[in-house]
Parts: C-alpha cells; structure tokens; sequence
C-alpha cells in the first residue's frame, strides 16, 4: 500500500511540475509573425534575455512547445530560440497593410510621418484658407469620437477626442488634413479631413 501511494505522490509531482513549466506539443507547427504595427519580432535566447535576432511581419516559424507567454521555435543553426507568443497567428497574415482607426486602408501620403522631414512635409502640403469656414465632426469609430491631433500625422499625440457634429473652424488645409481650430476651447489642432464634413 506504501508503495502504491508513493508513486501516486510522485505520479502527482510529476504532473504538478509538467503543468507549472507547459507540455511540449509532440510536433513542430508553423505559425506566422503578426505584429501590431508590422514591425519585426524580437527573438531571444532566453525568456527576456538578449535580442539574438528578429523576424520580419507574416515570417514562418517553426514552433516546438509553448511555455506560457513564449514560443520556443527553431531558429537555425542556434537551434531553440524564445519569442512571444501573442505575436504568432495560425494564419499567414499576408503583406502587412497599415489601417486608419476605421480600418479603412490608408497610404503614406495619408498617415504621415513621425520623421523630422516626413513632418515637415506633411506641414508644407498645409494651405491657409481664404475665409475660415466650419466642419462638423464625423466619427466612423466604435468610439464615436473624432480626433484632434498636434500635428498633421496619425502619429502624433492627441489633443482631445470630441463627439460627432462638434464644430471646429478651419484654419488651413491640405489633401488629407485640416488645421482647426475649436471655438468652445480655442486650442488649434489637427483632423483628418475624412473624419469632417463642411457645413
């Protein structure tokens, strides 16, 4: 009886110990690199250790186990390497296509630029206008928010976020941008002219 129970206890451990460290799924898989922002994944030779290489956005990599937020997968001729998890997909994600915040597909002319020249450019395009006239806000968000911006480009900070039909004053205006500013605060801001409609 002592000796059944001593190997139920260490049966126990075992599963206690396979648990706590992840099970090897028994077989290679490939799975694909997906990045938020389509940029490259970090790969490292141990969990938050030293950057050993990266893998560009829609990458196959070949995944032996999972051990909870890493994929340890094989990585050439260094063998097993450590990346995150949440940035692997089942799927091959295809070319990496920047989106607006509607999802809508946007191009670089559109989005800007978080470059010195890129900026610069992006505030040359700008044209004052003749007479100041009014926009409404127009979301196509889940939020229902429109945003307001420090600078012509989606990557720059937020000045506020404000609700459909707020009224803002155009100051100037380029293909893709509209300087504003907003009367109730008198703050000067940035908006992507898709998100207005003149009044």
């Amino acid at each position: 009886m002592k000796r059944i129970m001593s190997l139920v206890l260490a049966l126990a451990i075992a599963m206690g110990c396979l648990c706590a460290f992840g099970a090897a799924s028994g077989e290679i898989e490939t799975w694909y690199v997906k990045t938020g922002d389509g940029k490259t994944l970090n790969v490292r030779d141990v969990y938050s250790g030293e950057v050993i290489g990266r893998l560009n956005y829609g990458t196959s990599v070949a995944v032996d186990q999972f051990i909870g937020d890493w994929a340890i997968i094989l990585y050439g001729s260094y063998g097993d390497a450590k990346v995150m998890k949440k940035f692997l997909v089942r799927n091959d994600p295809g070319k990496y296509v920047p989106s607006g915040e509607d999802g809508t597909v946007l191009h670089d002319s559109d989005l800007g630029s978080q470059t010195v020249d890129g900026m610069n450019k992006q505030y040359k395009l700008m044209v004052y206008v003749a007479e100041p006239y009014t926009v409404l806000c127009v979301p196509t968000t889940r939020t229902g928010t429109v945003n307001l911006r420090w600078g012509p480009s989606k990557n720059t900070n937020l000045v506020a976020k404000v609700p459909a039909d707020y009224e803002l004053t155009v100051l100037a205006e380029s293909k893709n941008w509209l300087l504003v500013n907003d009367p109730l605060t008198g703050k000067i801001s940035y908006v992507a002219r898709k998100f207005t409609n003149a009044r």
